[in-house]
């Protein structure tokens, strides 16, 4: 188990290698900063429960498929006022290194619903619905990485353990 753990960390920081700029050369950058950058809209939008904030963005890389998926979550504190727009770069740049991008928005403080559990809920259930959609989009299932930034990086910790989550657990 112990060397699963070191091959999935081991990989998942190999994936994110291309994304990252040269320590040398990264500039600091403010939060507004990043608030104003402007992204292609994604490929596709789509819902995976029946709330306004229940949907994912995905992004299609070109190339040979069926395509390697990343599950991106947003952070934000926790709160409606960040939502999925700041990570449209973060998308861009992971389907140019060659993978598929699910990048899960979610009910936050703020939002009707928003807060424990169903922050919770929604990152699982839009999770699950990759089953949904990956024929139709040439989804590959055995090759799913899960990462996230703040909050969300938090969120896609649970995600990777939810399965050794005790079933009278409410998540």
């Amino acid at each position: 188990m112990a060397r699963l753990k070191q091959a999935t960390i081991t990989a998942l920081g190999i994936l994110l290698i291309p994304v990252c700029p040269n320590p040398g050369s990264a500039q600091l950058i403010g939060s507004n900063e990043v608030l104003e950058w402007q992204s292609p809209p994604p490929d596709h939008r789509i819902s995976y429960g029946p709330g306004p904030q229940q949907f994912g963005n995905l992004r299609l890389p070109t190339g040979a498929s069926p395509h390697p998926i990343v599950v991106f979550i947003h952070g934000g504190c926790w709160l409606s006022a960040f939502d999925i727009q700041h990570v449209g770069q973060t998308e861009v740049a992971i389907t140019e290194a060659g993978y598929a991008v699910w990048s899960l928005e979610y009910r936050r403080l703020g939002d009707e619903g928003g807060g424990w559990p169903n922050t919770y809920l929604d990152v699982g259930q839009g999770i699950d619905h990759l089953r949904n959609i990956a024929e139709p989009y040439s989804l590959d299932l055995s090759r799913v990485v899960v990462a996230g930034h703040s909050a969300g990086g938090a969120l896609a910790l649970w995600a990777a353990a939810r399965g050794k989550v005790d079933d009278q657990s409410v998540l």
